[in-house]
């Protein structure tokens, strides 16, 4: 069976925009040599994503911590590590994939 890939994912934006505030986005480099491809840096409603990332590394990675921002802007915080890690993979992978629909 052949893969369709669909539509191009446009490039990364700026910013976001959420009930609770805009949040910059921005890429550096040397994220991934740190261990992560992106961070939310919550006091400063920031998102930023490691500029070495292909299109759809940094969509993954922008929605991954978009729904960090979320997730801290509704005020969730019983959620374990791991259970917020996996929400944000889940909905970030859910959310790429969807947009790549033809």
């Amino acid at each position: 069976m052949t893969q369709k890939t669909g539509k191009p994912l446009p490039p990364i934006p700026n910013a976001v925009h959420l009930p609770a505030g805009e949040v910059s986005v921005t890429r550096q480099k040397g994220l991934q040599a740190k261990g992560t491809a992106g961070l939310f840096l919550w006091g400063e409603r920031s998102i930023v994503i490691d500029s070495g990332l292909g299109r759809t590394a940094a969509w993954l990675t922008l929605y991954h911590e978009w729904v960090h921002a979320v997730l801290a802007d509704a005020g969730v915080t019983e959620l374990t590590k791991k259970m917020e890690e996996d929400c944000c993979n889940a909905i970030a992978a859910a959310l790429v994939y969807g947009k790549r629909q033809p």
